[in-house]
């Protein structure tokens, strides 16, 4: 279910939409939170010191460039949440990286 997550709207992978929590409920696809940009982006564009990546800067940029969403369906927690955020410590213990 999507609904404690942001989610996004795909079509072939593509994204169209980033949807605030709660916006949808039921099945859909979460937005994990994970993405590749290059550097030079974040040294050109003109960000306040607090924004929202998705909000701020993927709304607006949606209308002119695509954005691919990636489907993983493998191990997901949301450390946003003070109660999993405990939860992954306690899980990561056991990572070997």
């Amino acid at each position: 279910s999507v609904d404690r997550f942001g989610s996004v709207i795909t079509n072939n992978n593509i994204i169209s939409k980033f949807a605030e929590k709660g916006e949808y409920k039921g099945n859909g696809v979460i937005n994990g939170g994970v993405y590749i940009i290059k550097e030079e982006f974040f040294e050109k564009a003109k960000l306040l010191s607090k924004f929202s990546m998705e909000k701020d800067v993927f709304e607006i940029l949606l209308n002119n460039f695509d954005f691919f969403g990636f489907p993983f369906s493998n191990y997901f927690i949301d450390i946003g949440v003070p109660e999993d955020y405990k939860r992954a410590q306690n899980e990561f213990k056991g990572f070997k990286y």
